[in-house]
């Protein structure tokens, strides 16, 4: 097994999910979900590194002579030191290399139109389940009560901002992915050290967020508009308008009341700690402090300002005066 100047990384280029584009000067730019979440990995690790990509472009499986294809293949040859693109972690694949902690996990579930899914046995007879990845867009079209089994990650992805279809919770299988390494790999226990930080920080969750609204957007913009299509009138916003005003009108009272006795409990407690003898009287004209011309003052400052209480407390605010 040779030793690599560089950190040797091989990745799997899919639509969608792993992008990887080298510049005349040998500048590697990693792109969609799977490449930028790697990029940050790789910056994070502070090692010089090369992309590789498997001739056969294939993850990685035992072949009938023995030996490894695809990503798993070049890192047990010592082709790679690295290996990552959705690689999931498995008994077989154990066995010749190593993996890290694992970074996200392969959750199959059903993307459907119909939120109903107790006739699913049935389904998974008659109808083709599975289709080709690269084929998939964000405004793909859904047969009605159609049902397709994909990866969580992908359909959040894909489908995540439409409100049209329905990602469920049930589950077919679930599987840990993580970065494949080599015996020489220089530093594994700092690699699990960025990928249990990162995973604290939600930041693979995030990029893949921001990546399926941006094709979301971006599938917006390409449809074309329908001329059947009726703009929203005044008219029609007045009733929802309406009912957000009275709304709005209501939470202010309840808040005023809930403020009020708030107050009325945080001055209980400020006299119980002074722990003098007290009466609370309210002010007399129900004003709020003005300086009046004649230099005097109305409502609870007006009252101290004639020694008539000792102290003045709601919603008092300092003001140069």
């Amino acid at each position: 097994m040779d030793h690599h100047s560089k950190t040797v990384v091989a990745v799997l280029p899919s639509r969608n999910v792993m992008s990887v584009n080298i510049s005349e000067n040998g500048a590697v730019k990693l792109g969609e979900f799977e490449g930028k979440f790697l990029q940050v990995v790789l910056d994070a690790l502070g090692t010089e590194y090369d992309v590789v990509i498997p001739e056969d472009r294939l993850f990685g499986s035992l072949l009938p002579n023995g030996s490894w294809s695809g990503m798993v293949g070049m890192v047990r040859r010592g082709e790679a030191d690295l290996a990552f693109t959705y690689l999931s972690i498995t008994e077989e694949r154990m066995k010749v290399v190593n993996f890290s902690s694992y970074y996200t996990t392969e959750v199959c579930v059903f993307v459907t139109q119909d939120d109903d899914l107790k006739l699913l046995g049935r389904i998974v007879e008659r109808k083709k389940w599975f289709e080709d990845i690269s084929l998939r867009e964000s405004d793909s079209q859904f047969k009605y009560r159609s049902i397709h089994a994909v990866n969580r990650n992908t359909a959040r992805l894909l489908f995540g901002n439409r409100n049209d279809l329905y990602i469920a919770e049930d589950t077919l299988y679930v599987t840990p992915m993580a970065f494949a390494y080599g015996k020489k790999f220089c530093c594994p226990s700092k690699l699990n050290s960025i990928l249990l930080r990162l995973d604290g920080a939600g930041l693979y969750d995030k990029i893949l967020s921001d990546i399926s609204l941006r094709m979301f957007l971006e599938t917006i913009k390409k449809s074309p508009s329908s001329d059947n299509q009726l703009a929203l009138s005044v008219t029609d916003l007045l009733g929802v308008f309406m009912l957000f005003v009275i709304g709005m009108l209501l939470s202010f009272g309840v808040f005023l009341v809930e403020l009020g006795e708030f107050e009325g409990n945080f001055l209980k407690v400020v006299l119980e700690a002074l722990d003098v003898e007290y009466e609370t009287i309210p002010e007399k004209d129900k004003a709020y402090d003005k300086l009046l011309l004649n230099e005097t003052w109305t409502g609870m400052m007006g009252m101290m300002q004639r020694g008539e209480r000792d102290l003045a407390f709601t919603r008092i605010t300092v003001t140069e005066e």
